[in-house]
């Protein structure tokens, strides 16, 4: 068990989330009715996963929660790709692919780190 607050990973999703906010708010509901809950609600899946994670008491559970937590991130990356396409003045949205992008290979990195732990202490 670690504290996620100490995870360089975690605080990432946390700002993500905030970004994710602040961009979901723009899109007119015109456009996509529900577009917009959904983005927050994956954005905020996504740290909340790492933390979930984080307390369980083995790696490869860990590695499960890290494993949802990238499985929410392509979700996201979906719903942004879709909000640009829906609404093409928005902007920043590359950005946000971007960071979205970059914070799962930072998952997936983590996630094979943990699941190396989990073979190691089985031997």
């Amino acid at each position: 068990m670690q504290n996620p607050n100490n995870l360089h990973v975690w605080n990432r999703a946390i700002d993500l989330a905030v970004r994710v906010n602040d961009f979901a708010s723009k899109l007119r509901a015109i456009n996509a009715p529900g577009l917009a809950n959904q983005m927050r609600r994956a954005s905020t899946s996504i740290p909340a996963n790492i933390a979930e994670g984080a307390g369980q008491d083995s790696p490869q559970q860990f590695a499960r929660f890290l494993s949802m937590a990238i499985g929410s991130a392509f979700e996201l990356e979906s719903h942004v790709a879709l909000a640009q396409r829906l609404q093409p003045t928005l902007v920043n949205s590359d950005e946000l692919i971007s960071e979205i992008s970059q914070i799962r290979r930072t998952m997936h990195a983590l996630r094979a780190h943990q699941l190396r732990k989990s073979r190691n202490a089985v031997h």
